[in-house]
């Protein structure tokens, strides 16, 4: 995504079985990006995701979640299908799986909201809205320090993950889990477990089906 601050733009390349990249068009997500010019200025992961035939990006100036459906005989061709309010300020991660895209905010108002979006359309469910202004104060834009990174959901899709990093003072990076009941009803509070000397963490992948494997900048102890 271009994450320009005037309209957010899809940058659609076709890429070829040499591996060579052609560019062919750029396509309005119908919000703003961020008029931050400096080096990762969501300082977050998964802004854009891919899921079957639907596109979901971040629009972080406009608060809002652009859907876009794919062509099925030409991923090139894209079309933006839907445009939501995430009950927040500056998205900038979301996650997708067969029944919910949830959208992580990482302002001042910060929190997650999801949606269904199988009829083409976001559709909120607000039952899934949490507020995680108790765990992060933060700016509009958000600086790095005590700031959001991630959204994702566990290996069974039976549980929410949210990514923070730490700040320079010592405190310690940490991850919410948020956990769904077999009634698909969301925890109104979720489980805090620290990164332990991981102060930065800023990405997070599962790894088979217990394992979450988090990338971030190490705490180093002098022991004398």
């Amino acid at each position: 995504m271009s994450n320009s601050p005037v309209m957010n733009q899809i940058v659609v390349s076709r890429v070829y079985s040499n591996g060579l990249l052609e560019f062919v068009k750029q396509v309005n997500t119908n919000g703003r990006g961020t008029n931050v010019t400096t080096p990762d200025s969501l300082q977050s992961q998964g802004s854009i995701r891919v899921f079957g035939r639907h596109l979901f990006v971040v629009n972080p100036g406009s608060g809002t979640l652009s859907l876009f459906s794919i062509e099925e005989s030409d991923g090139t061709e894209i079309q933006l299908v839907s445009v939501e309010s995430t009950n927040g300020d500056f998205p900038m991660s979301v996650i997708v799986n067969d029944m919910y895209a949830c959208v992580l905010n990482g302002g001042v108002i910060n929190g997650f909201r999801c949606f269904s979006y199988k009829s083409n359309k976001l559709i909120a469910i607000l039952s899934f809205d949490r507020s995680l202004t108790s765990f992060v104060t933060q700016t509009d834009p958000p600086i790095i320090f005590n700031s959001l990174s991630q959204i994702g959901f566990s290996a069974d899709n039976l549980a929410i993950l949210i990514l923070a990093k730490g700040d320079i003072a010592g405190n310690i990076g940490f991850l919410l889990t948020y956990p769904i009941d077999r009634h698909g009803a969301l925890a109104l509070n979720p489980l805090e477990t620290t990164t332990q000397d991981t102060l930065f963490p800023f990405a997070m992948l599962l790894v088979g089906h217990n394992s979450l494997f988090i990338v971030g900048v190490i705490l180093l102890r002098l022991v004398s």
